[in-house]
């Protein structure tokens, strides 16, 4: 990760206007960005395809009744064609090879709309030959990220959650200020891309100051404690994104082998304490502001399913630094990482696309 340009202390003062000073084992990193006290007039903003309506109406509503209704027509007409295939409704594990055509296509649209409700959004990536590839939800980065810096910095003072992620996105926003712009996305419900983001943040502070001091302070140790703690808080959202790079990290060979959480924490692992902590933060942040985040009575089947393929891929690519890290995770977020009948059907299938 290349840090971008600094910015200097007095604009970090126009751009924080209301915030909350992390305390304790959080001590000095923030978990609030508000409006600037300052309005910055006669500048275009970059258009989006997407406001704030979108933000609490059709863009986040997992259950429209008039598209559900549609599709379960569709799907019963299906079902009659194709008796091999089970009913969305049932215990199916594989979309692709569980449900008919119609069903999977619905699975997709679910997962696409959980994704984006939590933050796992991705900018469109162009090759050497200037092809350029989606994820299905980069358009809505688009404009940030094709924006200039300071238009970029109105929309991110103005709350704009796409910008906050296009931020996340570009070498020109520096380390300092892509910390901020994270904690405040996972206060506003964004955990993918944000946690993500933090989990790198802390665990190459923590490898850079140990090549400096070559051995495990106190700040280090905060440093891999944090770590966890947003691997944890993802872990419990189902959102594996986190974990995933914080496996990543500790798994390759520049990592330094005394720092993975098995052999640095040992017996006194304060895990469960920094976690606490961090959800009290985050739990205080949406008090403070009187943020009422969508409520959901349960996980959708889909999100759930995506979270068992995502797993299923960590215990392939990631096998034994997968054991290490649940082996330090607390017993109810570890029990989440335990692998179902359909993890273990994903895995032999990841497995036997990887022989072939």
């Amino acid at each position: 990760m290349k840090k971008g340009s600094i910015i200097t202390l007095s604009i970090i003062g126009i751009l924080v206007f209301v915030f909350l000073l992390f305390q304790g084992r959080f001590g000095g990193n923030e978990f609030s960005i508000g409006q600037s006290s300052q309005i910055i007039k006669d500048r275009p903003e970059p258009k989006s395809n997407i406001g704030e309506s979108d933000l609490d109406g059709a863009k986040y509503n997992m259950g429209n009744d008039a598209s559900r209704l549609a599709v379960s027509e569709l799907r019963e007409d299906a079902v009659r064609s194709s008796n091999s295939k089970m009913d969305y409704e049932s215990d199916w594990c594989i979309a692709t090879s569980d449900l008919d055509p119609v069903d999977i296509s619905y699975f997709n649209e679910e997962v696409a709309d959980w994704r984006l409700t939590r933050g796992q959004v991705i900018p469109a990536i162009k090759d050497e030959a200037g092809n350029e590839y989606s994820s299905g939800n980069s358009q809505y980065l688009a404009p940030y990220i094709e924006s200039n810096y300071e238009d970029l910095w109105i929309q991110i003072r103005n709350d704009n959650e796409f910008a906050m992620m296009a931020a996340l996105n570009r070498e020109d926003i520096d380390i300092n200020s892509q910390l901020k712009i994270s904690q405040r996305l996972v206060v506003k419900g964004h955990t993918g891309l944000a946690l993500s983001n933090l989990v790198i943040i802390e665990l190459t502070n923590a490898k850079m100051a140990y090549s400096n001091t070559g051995k495990i302070n106190a700040d280090i140790e905060g440093n891999l404690y944090r770590a966890l703690a947003y691997t944890a808080y993802g872990i419990e959202q189902y959102d594996l994104n986190a974990a995933f790079s914080f496996l990543r990290i500790v798994s390759s060979e520049e990592f330094p082998i005394e720092l993975k959480p098995v052999y640095s924490l040992g017996r006194k692992n304060s895990l469960p304490q920094y976690t606490h902590e961090l959800k009290e933060l985050i739990d205080n942040s949406r008090v403070d502001e009187n943020m009422i985040l969508p409520v959901q009575n349960e996980v959708p089947k889909a999100a759930k399913h995506d979270f068992e393929n995502m797993l299923a891929r960590l215990y392939i690519d990631y096998e034994r630094e997968f054991d290490n890290l649940k082996l330090v995770l607390s017993d109810s977020t570890s029990k989440m990482l335990e692998s179902s009948d359909c993890v273990k059907k994903q895995v032999e299938m990841f497995a036997s696309a990887k022989r072939k």
